[in-house]
């Protein structure tokens, strides 16, 4: 059942990232090209025999302007996650809409995000 949740985490993603950021620059494609190694890593064998249990220990920081997609960027990577199957059930463990919460960081004080982000 392993490979069925994966197969449908790389459906999601695929959905998410081609479908919430639309446009074909090429700095378009590089984002997508990097959202889907952000969420998979370059080597897909590697992720599917064991990366998956650990990418939730790693965050992502998106920066950019107002209005550039970033929380578009953020929901595609967080509706990415891998959600096991249940087989017992017959469904999936999680729910991919309600395991993503958002975080805007500029409603939280520079020296809090600083301390979380470096220690400090």
């Amino acid at each position: 059942m392993h490979y069925f949740a994966l197969f449908f985490q790389m459906r999601r993603a695929y959905f998410f990232i081609q479908r919430s950021l639309i446009g074909y620059s090429s700095a378009m494609k590089q984002l997508r090209a990097q959202l889907w190694n952000n969420i998979f890593t370059c080597d897909i064998n590697r992720y599917t025999k064991g990366l998956w249990r650990r990418m939730e220990d790693f965050s992502t920081l998106l920066l950019g302007e107002t209005g550039t997609g970033k929380s578009l960027a953020a929901a595609a990577i967080g509706r990415s996650g891998y959600i096991p199957f249940d087989l017992k059930k017959s469904c999936f463990k999680d729910n991919f809409a309600t395991a993503f919460v958002s975080r805007n960081l500029s409603q939280y004080s520079e020296q809090l995000i600083e301390s979380e982000l470096f220690g400090t």
